[in-house]
């Protein structure tokens, strides 16, 4: 759980020195909307995998406190909400399509309140 965090972590750290280091400076204004979109979705894609991998590793569990299993609790309801937003805004991405502010918003909140779910202790 916390190897996968700090590989992701690392991935992340390779991936901006790379971006650093490129002749060509990678800036915000320099993107489409599209390829910005593109960005936005990997980041969604890869933050959620990395939440449902740790989602998956503590459920299987059995020494978990009443707390952590009201926590697995809640992040699976979250996954059932924003699993089918984070489908519909790739599939509008690999239509060519840019999808709306408001979708991304939506994901991005409930993303947010996923990583924001700390899982402690438990035997």
């Amino acid at each position: 759980m916390i190897a996968k965090r700090v590989a992701l972590l690392v991935l992340v750290m390779v991936l901006a020195i790379c971006v650093a280091g490129c002749p060509k400076s990678l800036k915000e204004e320099d993107l489409t909307p599209l390829e910005k979109a593109k960005l936005t979705a990997t980041w969604i894609n890869d933050t959620y995998t990395a939440q449902y991998d740790d989602y998956q590793s503590m459920v299987v569990r059995s020494d978990l406190t009443e707390a952590q299993k009201q926590i697995l609790r809640a992040k699976y309801d979250i996954f059932q909400e924003v699993d089918p937003l984070r489908k519909r805004f790739n599939e509008l991405i690999d239509q060519g399509l840019v999808p709306d502010r408001e979708l991304e918003a939506q994901i991005v909140g409930l993303i947010n309140d996923l990583q924001q779910m700390v899982l402690t202790g438990g035997g």
